[in-house]
């Protein structure tokens, strides 16, 4: 199963002061950011899901069984902070009644897993 995955992004207010700030979705072949300006951030991804036990896509990290979503924040080209979504929040995602296409709110902030719920 694959699901189009909106990631809403809202940084907690540490990391939203600063200029050229940007923040996003780390990917392998490219990454999505977007500037910093105190309003969530939604980024679109295509998750694949196999066999109900691993992951793939291009915003997808890490090897089998570990498997997990980088988000990130740079300012003027150096990495302020990094957050990693981890396998098993990958799972609650999956587990999900969504069929094509999901949105979950994804909170950022000082702990290296963020907190996340799905949109109703």
């Amino acid at each position: 199963m694959t699901l189009a995955v909106t990631f809403v992004l809202t940084l907690d207010t540490q990391y939203t002061v600063g200029f050229r700030r940007q923040c996003g979705l780390l990917g392998k072949k490219a990454n999505q950011l977007h500037t910093v300006d105190g309003n969530p951030i939604a980024i679109t991804t295509s998750i694949e899901s196999i066999d109900g036990s691993d992951y793939r896509g291009d915003s997808v990290a890490g090897k089998k069984g570990d498997r997990f979503v980088y988000f990130g924040l740079e300012q003027d080209g150096n990495w302020v902070r990094r957050w990693k979504l981890r396998h098993h929040q990958l799972d609650d995602i999956f587990n999900g009644d969504a069929t094509a296409a999901l949105s979950v709110h994804v909170y950022l902030d000082k702990e290296v897993t963020p907190k996340i719920s799905l949109a109703d």
